[in-house]
């Protein structure tokens, strides 16, 4: 990397925003920077309008899983990636697999199946808990079914069930409460619940202003 002194900088480079930080960079026009890179967390600065690249990031192929699939559901969790049911590409059934990804190792190993298979669920962690939400079966049954995975003894058991029926739908965690929003009940939902994993209970909120599902 070389620089040149700047007095007054025409150009601000907002090269990374987190929920923490900003990373930027000013500089004036010209060959001041060139392609300047700093550790895994720097900064990359471009000369002029051409951009070196995100970090001088770059992908790379990792072990795959033991079973090709269609619309899983997927989550972090313990530090390893946990991938649960799906449907197998060929023949189209589906599936109950369970698999983790240690990054650590690059390795795939098989977990306890669900107790049931099905695709288009949903997988969320919270609290040091794992579990699986709904999903679609065949050609159209539903399941409100809520499994938990206990990764010490390696078997799931068998929570409240969420209210409404679905697949498809997207969750998140805020507080240690999981939500779930909308998904495929027939047609798209504005279903808006949330699971309290330590109450094992669930709690309607506020529907969705728009049914959608995720595909």
């Amino acid at each position: 990397s070389t620089m040149t002194a700047i007095e007054a900088p025409t150009t601000v480079y907002i090269d990374e925003i987190t929920t923490h930080s900003i990373v930027a960079a000013a500089y004036a026009p010209g060959p001041a920077f060139s392609s300047m890179t700093v550790g895994l967390s720097g900064t990359n600065v471009a000369l002029g309008p051409t951009y070196q690249g995100w970090h001088s990031a770059t992908w790379t192929a990792v072990a795959q899983t033991a079973v090709h699939r269609r619309d899983p559901a997927l989550t972090a969790f313990e530090g390893r990636l946990h991938i649960v049911g799906g449907r197998l590409t060929p023949p189209g059934n589906d599936w109950d697999s369970h698999e983790a990804y240690d990054p650590v190792t690059n390795s795939w190993a098989n977990r306890a199946v669900m107790p049931d298979s099905r695709r288009a669920l949903l997988l969320l962690a919270t609290g040091g808990r794992l579990f699986a939400i709904g999903g679609l079966k065949g050609a159209a049954t539903l399941f409100n079914t809520n499994f938990e995975y206990n990764s010490a003894g390696n078997f799931w058991t068998t929570r409240a069930p969420m209210p409404t029926a679905r697949s498809h739908m997207a969750g998140v965690v805020i507080g240690g409460t999981a939500y779930v929003f909308g998904g495929d009940v027939g047609s798209p939902s504005d279903k808006n619940e949330a699971y309290d994993p330590v109450t094992d209970q669930w709690t309607g909120k506020a529907n969705l202003q728009t049914p959608r599902l995720v595909q």
